[in-house]
């Protein structure tokens, strides 16, 4: 493996550990409203007890970093050997002896990163990183995952297959969010508009609204503006809401 991509994966190994190490932690306002307070620890530090609910991507995660020796098993949970500052250093060190699968490297850290905490955009727009992906986020340019303009960056077809895996991608390399806000423009530009009126701009039943929603779209096009209201609760969708929130709310403010 060439220098470069040993300090993709001393990146990636970095990003990953503070991620399960050290997460964001989100609070209520006064409203209601989630809003981040930080990272549980300012960089993970050696000795931290992590808990976490070994499936899906953290376990993926855990699995991915056991070559590298940065965690250890303490009976449910796990330890952090050393600070997510000396991480560079230990990954590197490894290095001819360890064996890397890049691809899983990567889609775990996107599956934590973008999937499970939502930190990182897996659209395929322009985004600025947050501060602590920004090295990772140059390395993945330098090796062609992403572009790079200035601080911005966009993922390209490169990370197609891990943006898969990490349940991000369909397999024609098309961001899921970026097909659901497709979807959903397309489903309000073309509603009825005595519909909208009834159901999203007056005020707003999510039953009611789920249930037009539900019955009335057929995945095409809009087949009527008038459901039955007592219809079982496996026709209602769920859409409605994500309409309501998208183009309704915001303009209630």
């Amino acid at each position: 493996m060439m220098s470069s991509q040993r300090n993709l994966v001393a990146a990636l190994v970095n990003a990953i550990a503070l991620d399960l190490a050290a997460p964001v932690r989100i609070a209520l306002s006064d409203g209601g409203e989630p809003v981040e307070i930080g990272r549980s620890s300012a960089d993970g530090h050696s000795g931290q007890i992590c808990s976490w609910a070994l499936v899906s991507h953290f376990k993926t995660a855990v699995s991915e970093l056991k070559p590298f020796g940065v965690f250890e098993p303490t009976g449910n949970s796990y330890r952090l050997c050393l600070s997510v500052n000396e991480l560079d250093a230990h990954v590197l060190a490894q290095f001819p002896d360890v064996t890397v699968d890049l691809h899983k490297l990567i889609s775990a850290f996107l599956g934590l990163a973008c999937d499970q905490y939502g930190l990182l955009p897996s659209s395929r727009n322009w985004f600025t990183p947050r501060e602590e992906y920004l090295i990772l986020m140059r390395r993945f340019a330098e090796h062609g995952y992403a572009g790079q303009l200035n601080g911005r960056f966009r993922w390209t077809d490169k990370v197609g297959a891990a943006m898969f895996a990490a349940c991000r991608w369909s397999e024609e390399k098309e961001d899921h969010e970026d097909l659901a806000n497709g979807l959903h423009e397309r489903m309000w530009d073309t509603m009825p508009a005595s519909a909208k009126l009834r159901y999203f701009l007056g005020e707003f039943n999510p039953i009611a609204a789920a249930s037009y929603v539900g019955q009335c779209w057929d995945g095409e096009k809009w087949t009527s503006e008038d459901p039955d209201q007592s219809c079982e609760w496996w026709k209602l969708d769920a859409t409605a809401y994500s309409l309501f929130a998208r183009f309704v709310e915001p303009y209630r403010q």
